[in-house]
């Protein structure tokens, strides 16, 4: 479980995205109520993904991550075949550096911002996990 957690964290998981895209395609007065959906639906996913697994782990203990596979795939597949892009072509880069691919250099880029240093200290002293 670990594992996940930890490849979930180095790629941001999906929320973000999700948000970002919502953002991109939603009229500024409607995002909260997409926003909240699209989170309610996260924890549902947190609350009902084990249960699932659970069950599905009575068939076989690989069972679980095969139906995780096969969703992610489906997902990806569906992202890709219908979900349109929503970035207008005259705002995308044309060329993409490998500096700018680099987290630590999106770190040190977002961090170079006062109010976002401070944000994500407090978020890091909120975080449980920085406890442990």
């Amino acid at each position: 479980m670990e594992g996940g957690r930890i490849i979930e964290g180095i790629t941001g998981g999906s929320i973000g995205a999700i948000f970002a895209y919502f953002a991109d395609i939603i009229p500024a007065r409607q995002r909260t109520k997409y926003f909240g959906w699209a989170s309610a639906v996260a924890g549902a996913g947190t609350v009902l993904g084990p249960a699932l697994g659970g069950l599905l782990a009575k068939f076989d203990y690989a069972a679980p991550m095969y139906a995780g596979a096969i969703i992610s795939l489906l997902n990806a597949g569906y992202g890709f075949l219908y979900m349109p892009e929503s970035l207008d072509k005259k705002h995308r880069r044309r060329e993409l550096s490998m500096l700018k691919l680099n987290p630590f250099t999106q770190l040190a880029s977002v961090l170079s911002f006062q109010k976002a240093r401070r944000l994500f200290f407090s978020a890091f002293l909120a975080s449980e996990k920085a406890w442990r």
